[in-house]
């Protein structure tokens, strides 16, 4: 339940509603309050209060994923690589089989600067069902930190491709939100690595 780095529309808003409706119905009376309250507080970009509410919440109940998932995205909008490395490294060990927790763990670990670490578990993710922006930019980020550049290059113009497969309307809106969420550290970091995928295009 990807909850921050989303398209912010009418209807995404109402199916994120019901979805948090539905999740904090999983939990005790006591704290469905407060489950809706660190999905509130993360949509208002508040990440840091949103953060220690999640923690709070899994004091109480360490059986939702979805939380311990909510509280490693806040710690990304946080710049926070470190403690987003924890949480996913945790999902990633509840579920191995979760794509998306493989892919955050490798996110993670490419911004604390663990390269081959990092490699792992972009490979242990595979190729991104859904579009995943920076995802092939990590990779080959990092694959290029240790040294496969052949390979690197070929993550680069992945990411290429499937940038040219996105509407214009998503690209707008996605640079807004991530503008906003991002510390300046990480969306610089970003930015750099897409020169690499305008590089790509005199490759391939």
């Amino acid at each position: 339940m990807n909850k921050i780095l989303r398209i912010k529309n009418s209807d995404d808003k109402e199916m994120v509603r019901k979805a948090v409706e539905k999740l904090a119905g999983q939990f005790a009376l006591p704290l469905q309050t407060q489950v809706k309250e660190a999905f509130r507080l993360a949509d208002e970009e508040k990440y840091e209060e949103a953060a220690g509410l999640c923690c709070r919440i899994l004091d109480e109940d360490d059986s939702k994923p979805d939380i311990m998932e909510l509280l490693g995205q806040c710690y990304f909008a946080q710049g926070n690589m470190a403690g987003a490395a924890m949480v996913f490294h945790e999902l990633v060990e509840i579920n191995p089989e979760n794509a998306g927790y493989h892919c955050s763990l490798g996110m993670a670990y490419h911004g604390i600067g663990e390269f081959e670490e990092a490699v792992k578990q972009f490979k242990a993710a595979g190729p991104m069902g859904q579009y995943r922006p920076f995802y092939y930019t990590s990779y080959g980020d990092c694959l290029q930190k240790i040294g496969k550049e052949k390979e690197s290059r070929e993550m680069f113009g992945m990411e290429l491709t499937d940038m040219w497969k996105q509407e214009k309307s998503y690209w707008l809106n996605y640079w807004m939100v991530c503008s906003r969420m991002c510390s300046i550290w990480t969306f610089l970091w970003q930015m750099e690595n897409i020169k690499k995928i305008w590089n790509c295009i005199y490759i391939f």
